[in-house]
């Protein structure tokens, strides 16, 4: 028997209230943001607000939309194995016996004809199904079904809540218009006002008499909270302290209303620490800030109590939104964690339906890990807008921490204290304020950001155009706004879709689409082991010219490259013939584009109808009368047309959807390559310089200075690249004034850009360059910038390495002079995974750190960002040999309680000088080992350095033009002991100069000068070459990113490639076969007679100043 989680239903009294909702044709018009469905009872739950006509005010409202029935397309096989036709009777026969062997009771059906275009073979694109409808409460069909007389059954998983939404053609939060609904007489949620629609059909989005939707939206009650903890120890438990919230209560999103503007309420309360009283004058202390701030902050004795009073004032705040900073990684488990510990009742007022059942909980301190999709539940019915998630889908910064967040964003210096430190704040009255103070700040922070970032509005937007859930766009479930998108396009051409599987799937085609960390829970678990190879070629990436550009560089870009060719070619599931293109395993063939003349595919219209539609929104936004509350609708509105268009051919490559069609993407792949390289090619039958090329853009150098001259020749050939597509269009992009070419994908440039007053401004444009990532510290980012502007500069190239050099040492001096803020030598890294999960932990800094926060209570997850410091730190333990474990989290050394101090070296070794080395390779003049002397390094390490960073480009001179000095440089020199001294001396040869000119022959000691034993020397000799042989076959790898430093003797099984999780370096021997010869070598020379007569025959030292002569 199946338990339901919620409460039943139970009759209740009319309330005292009076509430005039319904239309004056007894119609209910509701305007609906989250849903939630009962599987089990086929029901679905819609929250949002309705009307009160009696007090002219928008009030919560529930509506359960109640007998939704299950949809199952039989397709009948066309004759039985016997060879006899089959009949749709006989497909009723063997579906009835199906049915009683399920316990399926109650069920109908009737023919009905249906298209399909997808990925199954052998289902015919058109063709006569048994439409099969039955109750929810019936027990499901098995997935997979088949029978002696039907092949496929469709829709046996499909949900109530898909059900409703693409039945009812119902795209995001709008307007419906639901009659003959009733008021509900059980309270199943916490919502103002109930109603019940025993007919899915009665619900409708609403038009008005033209037809139209109305555009109003209603006002939201918008919550955010914030949280402050103390890690309990002894019972291993996040304890909530202090909490606090600012309540906006009528938030209209479609206006650009700042937060400023809002009308709100705020609300704090804080409570003893472990039965421990108030510091002293805390309440005189309240009184005083309550006098002065006009500030009320509520006091409780227990943790209980406190969660009860913030229950207490969610209900009657009764927030649409509740927003937080990380809400869904931490605040969300700490709360339900504590309820549950202390038994708080009423917990589920948190979000809006009553539940009997607790979610089941993940084990530990709360807060520790992300909430799970059950723990997310709780909150139907009010939307969460986690403002870290949020960031991490809309912006890009260097960590996604409140502190980074307010600071590039709201222009606010945000305090950060301490976790661990928490408790000591209750010593004193003063400090105990200023905690809560600062917890109060934070819940502003979170809504500030929420505005700034426009995350409603934008997500609503992208729900409205997708079809899908509101709560889950919040999340930045991109793949499922696809999947619903295509859904709701196919429902209405009457296609059968693909089922939603959740077995084993096939590994994701595309990198670079993830799956997404909030989905259900019945995902599939994969262990990675390394990259994958991408299941197909993806974009075209043209070998660069690398090097440095001093006049200007064309950039020519496809505009929306994808999409583009999508609607060019007519691309399509409805359109390309592709079930026999798979059968060559080993290379796939690519399927050959639909004939010209076929009907316009479900694809190619859907993405010229969001591509019109945002034309016709920027032409609107051109009106110099709008006003800033209808700029800010129209900007969002062509942000999510984009944003749409662009995501459409992601869902053809990502295995996990289930819209996944690799010969559809392989097809528009292979023709972005094919068209790219038709550009390049035309553009030298124009005599112009194609210098690199990705994917959708190309970059040709002009070999001029001239700004019309430079446009004429972009001109050219946009021009002629655009007579050859009907809806391809290559535009340009950008003017770069100087540039510096690296590496595929890694390139530095002056950008140009002409204002409409003819001013041109100039700015640097760098992409994939160390400095625009976040694992490398501000220090690292600042000199590198320093660096790059004076490379990009108009100075000639010689006052550029000179001033290149002088920064570098004053930079140097300043650093080993400790006038280097400790912020600057903060890296940040994000986890991949959770901390634990890690195999290579221990060469790993930030899983270090990582795991020593979740030693001290603290959350951190999976895709949070982690900062640390390289310290340098006296009496390691034994076998401490890796850098990893030199990490701590800048609190740690700010604080000064272990004494740690910044390792200086190296910070300068692989964070300062490797990518000051890869931006100066191409400038003539200076080299990595001159750079490193600059820094205080010993530049001889870096001699022998490739400038191309892992390219595999050695540059080396003929072994002929190699001076002895110069070869045997990095070898080891022969140490001999004398049998009459008992010294051990340096022996360099049997013709060596001595410190006084004098040149002394022979095999005699530089101590004692008295003749070595030749046996002695023979052992020796043999004992030191052992030595290096015996290096050589310990088989040491060492990877050559500077910043990795990983040293193993395991060989991967990638071959070159490093196993370190996330590095791009490779691996190679660290002591080599050919360093081994050298060395041999060296001592032949070193105890070689002819080789020392031909050296010094002839010279200034052959035949004076002779201490002892050989000749």
């Amino acid at each position: 028997m199946v338990t339901s989680d919620l409460f039943d239903a139970t009759e209740v009294k009319e309330g005292s209230t009076t509430m005039e909702l319904l239309e004056t044709d007894g119609s209910l018009r509701f305007w609906w943001y989250d849903a939630y469905e009962h599987r089990e009872r086929g029901s679905v739950y819609l929250f949002g607000k309705v009307f009160n006509k009696d007090n002219n005010s928008y009030v919560s409202c529930c509506v359960a939309v109640q007998n939704i029935e299950r949809n199952v397309f039989i397709l009948p096989r066309n004759q039985a194995s016997n060879g006899e036709e089959i009949g749709l009777e006989d497909v009723y026969g063997e579906l009835s016996d199906i049915c009683t062997k399920n316990g399926i009771k109650k069920w109908a059906s009737k023919p009905t004809t249906r298209k399909y275009a997808f990925e199954i073979p052998g289902v015919p694109q058109e063709a006569e199904y048994l439409k099969m409808v039955y109750s929810y409460n019936e027990p499901a069909l098995p997935a997979n079904l088949s029978g002696s007389t039907f092949s496929h059954a469709f829709g046996t998983q499909t949900g109530p809540l898909e059900h409703f939404l693409v039945k009812r053609d119902i795209m995001g939060p709008c307007w419906l218009e639901i009659k003959n609904a009733k008021t509900s007489g059980s309270k199943e949620t916490w919502c103002k006002a109930e109603f019940l629609v025993n007919n899915p059909k009665m619900c409708n989005p609403y038009r008005d008499a033209n037809g139209n939707a109305p555009k109003e939206i209603p006002p939201l009650v918008i919550m955010s909270l914030s949280l402050r903890t103390v890690l309990n120890k002894q019972k291993n438990a996040n304890e909530i302290v202090a909490a606090s919230a600012l309540v906006c209560k009528n938030v209209k999103i479609d206006e650009p209303t700042p937060i400023q503007n809002q009308v709100k309420i705020r609300f704090t309360a804080v409570r003893q620490l472990s039965n421990t009283p108030f510091p002293p004058g805390f309440q005189d202390a309240l009184a005083k800030e309550r006098k002065l701030n006009n500030t009320t902050i509520q006091v409780e004795r227990t943790e209980s109590s406190l969660l009860n009073y913030l229950i207490a004032r969610i209900h009657v705040c009764d927030p649409d939104v509740i927003v937080g900073h990380n809400f869904a990684g931490f605040d969300l488990d700490v709360l339900l964690h504590r309820m549950k510990a202390l038994n708080t009742q009423h917990w589920h007022k948190l979000g809006r339906l009553k539940r009997k059942n607790w979610p089941k909980l993940q084990a530990g301190a709360g807060g520790a890990r992300e909430s799970t999709y059950q723990e997310k539940m709780v909150m139907c019915g009010r939307l969460v807008c986690d403002t870290y998630l949020a960031a991490k889908d809309l912006i890009r910064s260097k960590s996604y921490r409140l502190n980074e967040l307010a600071k590039s964003q709201l222009k606010i210096e945000r305090e950060d204290i301490e976790f661990d430190k928490l408790a000591s704040y209750y010593n004193n009255s003063e400090d105990l304020i200023h905690m809560v103070k600062h917890c109060s700040f934070d819940a502003f922070l979170s809504s500030s950001l929420m505005f700034k970032l426009q995350i409603l509005p934008l997500t609503r937007q992208l729900t409205n155009l997708a079809g899908n859930l509101w709560a889950r766009t919040m999340t930045g479930a991109r793949a499922e706004r696809n999947e619903f998108l295509l859904l709701h396009e196919f429902h209405r051409q009457k296609y059968i879709c693909p089922d939603k599987s959740f077995g084993i799937k096939s590994q994701a085609a595309v990198e670079a689409l993830d799956l997404d960390d909030d989905d259900n829970a019945e995902k599939p678990k994969t262990k990675s082991k390394g990259r994958r190879k991408p299941a197909y070629s993806g974009g075209l990436v043209l070998e660069p010219k690398k090097g440095f550009y001093d006049k200007y560089v064309v950039l020519l870009d496809f505009n929306s490259l994808y999409p583009s060719i999508i609607q060019e070619y007519n691309i399509c599931f409805t359109t390309v013939q592709r079930h026999d293109a798979s059968d060559e395993p080993e290379e796939e063939k690519v399927p050959d584009i639909p004939e010209q003349g076929m009907t316009q595919g479900v694809l190619p219209r859907l993405i010229k109808t969001l591509v019109e539609r945002r034309r016709q929104v920027k032409q609107l936004m051109k009106n110099p009368k709008l006003g800033e509350a209808e700029m800010m609708q129209l900007d969002i509105r062509q942000k999510g047309l984009k944003l749409t268009a662009n995501s459409m051919y992601g869902c053809l490559g990502f295995s996990h959807s289930r819209f996944y069609a690799k010969p559809l993407a392989m097809l528009i792949t292979h023709k972005g390559r094919e068209i790219l390289q038709n550009t390049v090619d035309l553009a030298g039958t124009l005599d112009l310089n194609v210098i690199y090329g990705d994917t959708d853009s190309i970059m040709v150098y002009t070999n001029e200075s001239e700004m019309d001259k430079v446009k004429e020749m972009g001109n050219l050939l946009k021009r002629r690249v655009n007579q050859l597509y009907n809806l391809l269009e290559i535009d340009i992009d950008g003017f770069f004034k100087h540039m510096l070419l690296l590496k595929k994908k890694k390139y530095a440039a002056l950008l140009v850009e002409e204002k409409p007053n003819g001013e041109l401004v100039e700015t640097v444009e760098t992409k994939g360059l160390d400095l625009v990532r976040r694992d490398w510290c501000d220090l690292s980012h600042d000199v590198s910038n320093r660096v790059l502007a004076a490379i990009l500069s108009k100075l000639d190239r010689e006052e550029v390495v000179e001033q290149i050099h002088a920064y570098l040492r004053e930079v140097s001096a300043e650093i080993r002079n400790g006038e280097m803020p400790l912020d600057k030598f903060i890296i940040n890294k994000q986890l991949t995974k959770s901390p634990e999960e890690y195999a290579d932990a221990k060469s790993q800094p930030h899983v270090q750190v990582a795991l020593r926060m979740r030693e001290a209570g603290l959350s951190v997850n999976s895709g949070d960002t982690v900062p640390y410091v390289i310290c340098s730190v006296e009496n390691m333990p034994s076998g401490s040999r890796g850098f990893a474990e030199r990490a701590y989290h800048p609190n740690d050394v700010k604080n000064g309680e272990k004494q740690l101090g910044k390792n200086i070296e190296w910070y300068l070794n692989q964070q300062v000088h490797p990518p000051i080395a890869r931006l100066c390779s191409p400038i003539d003049g200076t080299d990595a080992a001159h750079l490193a002397e600059c820094l205080g390094l010993d530049g001889s390490k870096f001699t022998h350095v490739s400038m191309a960073n892992g390219d595999g480009d050695t540059y080396v001179t003929l072994e002929s033009q190699i001076s002895d000095a110069e070869r045997f440089k990095d070898c080891d020199r022969l140490e001999l002991q004398c049998r009459h001294c008992n010294t051990k001396t340096t022996f360099d040869g049997i013709g060596r100069l001595t410190a006084d000119d004098t040149m002394e022959y022979g095999l005699s000691c530089m101590q004692c000068h008295q003749d070595l034993f030749i046996p002695t020397i023979r052992i020796q000799l043999t004992l030191a070459i052992r030595s290096f042989i015996r290096r050589y076959y310990e088989g040491w790898l060492i990877c050559d990113d500077p910043t990795c430093s990983n040293r193993t003797r395991a060989m991967s099984v990638f071959g070159r490639r490093c196993a370190v999780n996330g590095c791009q370096g490779a691996m190679s021997r660290e002591y080599t076969d050919k360093q081994l010869y050298t060395q041999i070598l060296y001592y032949s020379h070193a105890l070689d007679l002819d080789l020392t007569k031909k050296k010094y025959m002839g010279t200034p030292h052959s035949g004076k100043n002779i201490k002892k002569d050989l000749w």
